[in-house]
Order: structure tokens, then sequence, then C-alpha cells
């Protein structure tokens, strides 16, 4: 059994394949509260470039990429032309939250309880990471067989501006 548990790197879905918005599409109307306070809506991202990053704390994949997203963000703080919002998906309450803490990460970022923002993005897979554009046109897409080094994040945000 523990060898079984080894072999699986995320959080498994039922479906195979993403039927979600990509490259090219509008981001999906959404809103979220943030640990910590205040909110985050798909207006408050218009005219900057937005990084939305889906998580679970249970995926390993997402583990991995976390600290990337990261390295970007603190790179980017400062940058006003520039929103980042991390997004659980179906995490049980403080869950995120206690991990946010125990591993010094900073990105604002939001608890969900069930999949209600996520299904508006995607189907199957975490991590997800989109980048939009000022428009609101969302310019990459990346999932865990494509996960960004921080290189690849900054490039794909710098062709969003």
């Amino acid at each position: 059994m523990a060898i079984m548990l080894l072999l699986v790197s995320c959080v498994k879905d039922d479906e195979d394949e993403n039927t979600g918005v990509g490259a090219g599409d509008s981001l999906p109307a959404f809103s979220v509260s943030l640990c910590g306070g205040g909110n985050v809506n798909t207006a408050d991202l218009r005219g900057k470039v937005a990084v939305i990053v889906f998580f679970s704390t249970e995926c390993k994949d997402c583990r991995r990429e976390l600290p990337v997203v990261q390295e970007v963000y603190e790179g980017l703080a400062d940058d006003p032309g520039v929103a980042f919002v991390a997004i659980s998906r179906e995490e049980e309450p403080g869950a995120a939250a206690r991990y946010w803490s125990e591993h010094g990460l900073t990105i604002p970022m939001s608890e969900q309880p069930d999949r209600a923002v996520y299904n508006l993005f995607a189907t199957v897979g975490v991590p997800r990471i989109y980048i939009a554009d000022a428009d609101g046109r969302i310019t990459a897409v990346f999932d865990d067989l494509h996960a960004p080094a921080a290189a690849q994040l900054l490039a794909a945000i710098a062709a969003a501006r």
C-alpha cells in the first residue's frame, strides 16, 4: 500500500482531460475572500497582469510548485502592474492557512472548501497557473504536466504585459 501511495504524485481527479478555459479565453468572473482580509475579483485584476494559481496542499506537485511561484511573487511584489492570487481547491478550513504559515508563503491566498471557483477555470488537475493580460485575456496556462520554472513564469508574465 505504501508503494502505491508513493506512485501517486498528486490529487487524482475523475476526468482525464481538462475542459476549462485556456489561452485566448477571457478570465471567468469570480470573487474570493483572502486569508488575512480583503477580496479579489475579476474586476480588481483588470489593468494588471494577473497570476492565478490553483492548488491543494495535499498535492505533491503543488508543494513543489508553490515555492517557485513564491520566488516570482517576491520579485514582483512591489510591481503595481502584476497581481497574484493563490486559490485552494477543496481544502479543509484552515489547512491552506496553516501550510502558508509553516512554509513562509506570502502570496495572497484564498481557502476554498469546494471546487466552485476552480470549476470556473478547469475540470481536472492541480497545480494550475493562469496568466492573464491587463484586458483579462488568458495568455498562458501551466498545469502539473507543464509546471514552470521561475524563469518560464517570469517570461509568461513579461509576455502578457
